[in-house]
């Protein structure tokens, strides 16, 4: 197994030793909460080796990958395309954090037993409680338990995710968690060959037949190792204009740090460390591409989804050669139409991030030369 405790071990330093009484607190109820969950979890995923050991036959083919930095319209792109329900299997929020066949028989019991007893009354205070548990990142990124979701959360129980620092802020003090390329080649087989298992164990509920689909914006800073792991495997990748995805995902992190761990200074070394990560990714992105088949990737521009998501998606099952259905098809058409009145309401600041145009063109001069985008 690994499990990378280095990381681990510098939030939990940091968690209790630089910080004030309040957020010393605040922290303690994260790991409260955090570190029960990942030791029962790798319990679980060790479990199922034993009792449901034929899960590692199963053989994800033709997987479908949405990648892209974070804020580039990677969960719109996933949440249409997981409408195509005869098509694909995929994450819903709470398999992610029950990715064991243990726990997932467990919890499919439990619910069924609930919902016998309370009916329709259970789901709607679920409903309720959801919906005032997220009430704060809503407007950001919609988040349901039932819904479709990235599947990042994973890697969490390996502590390796950069998205482990919505939990523990502490960015510019703690050993990279992005840069997949820098791990050693053993260590980036074994977190693989772990992600590839926790795929197995989804699709033997979901149906091997079926196409896996993923959405991780994660996943970009792994695309050419993901591209060499999964040999049949097939690539969406969506490109937003750095001007505005990068304000976008520096406001992401600071909405959901304030609402969990107090406020953050947006001067402070961690939005600075988060913008970095945000310029290797591309970076990353642009080294990857030219290893990678064309005809295993399409790649997608953020604002041509935006404008027409039938065209767009049309056009990548035309690319991977598979055909729509006439019930997928009228959902396409249902989406363009409400997208023909769309029109976003977020404005982000580059300033008060002490960020200008003039320094993410000069630090991502060929994303924007590559991709045609404008200053």
């Amino acid at each position: 197994m690994t499990f990378h405790y280095k990381p681990f071990f510098q939030a939990l330093w940091f968690s209790f030793y630089t910080s004030s009484i309040k957020k010393i607190c605040i922290m303690l109820g994260v790991w409260m909460v955090f570190l029960p969950g990942v030791i029962l979890n790798n319990i679980a995923l060790f479990l199922d080796h034993i009792l449901f050991h034929h899960f590692k036959n199963i053989r994800i083919k033709k997987p479908i990958f949405i990648i892209g930095n974070a804020r580039s319209g990677t969960t719109f792109f996933h949440r249409v395309l997981c409408m195509d329900k005869n098509r694909y299997a995929f994450f819903k929020t709470y398999e992610v954090f029950f990715p064991s066949l243990l726990f997932r028989k467990m919890s499919l019991c439990l619910i069924h037993i609930l919902e016998w007893l309370f009916k329709d009354k259970l789901t709607r205070w679920m409903n309720k409680k959801e919906t005032a548990l997220f009430s704060n990142v809503n407007h950001i990124h919609k988040v349901s338990m039932n819904q479709a979701e990235e599947e990042e959360a994973l890697f969490f129980f390996r502590f390796w995710s950069v998205d482990l620092h919505f939990l523990f802020p502490f960015l510019s003090k703690m050993e990279d968690m992005n840069q997949f390329e820098t791990l050693s080649g053993s260590e980036r087989k074994k977190l693989l060959v772990y992600y590839e298992n926790c795929l197995k164990r989804h699709m033997t509920i979901h149906g091997e037949e079926k196409t896996f689909l993923s959405k991780n914006p994660n996943s970009t800073s792994k695309m050419w190792e993901l591209y060499d792991h999964f040999p049949d495997s097939r690539f969406i990748l969506l490109i937003r204009n750095p001007l505005e995805q990068i304000p976008s995902v520096l406001n992401l992190f600071k909405t959901v740090w304030e609402n969990l761990s107090g406020p953050t200074a947006c001067d402070s070394p961690e939005f600075k460390r988060l913008y970095e990560i945000n310029v290797d990714m591309y970076k990353y992105m642009l080294r990857a591409l030219p290893r990678i088949d064309s005809q295993r990737i399409a790649i997608v521009l953020y604002d041509h989804l935006i404008k027409d998501p039938e065209a767009v998606i049309k056009s990548v099952y035309n690319h991977f050669g598979m055909e729509i259905s006439d019930d997928f098809a009228n959902i396409l058409s249902a989406e363009k139409k409400r997208h023909e009145t769309y029109k976003s309401t977020h404005e982000y600041s580059l300033e008060k991030y002490n960020l200008t145009k003039e320094k993410i063109y000069n630090d991502l001069e060929e994303v924007f030369n590559t991709f045609g985008f404008s200053i």
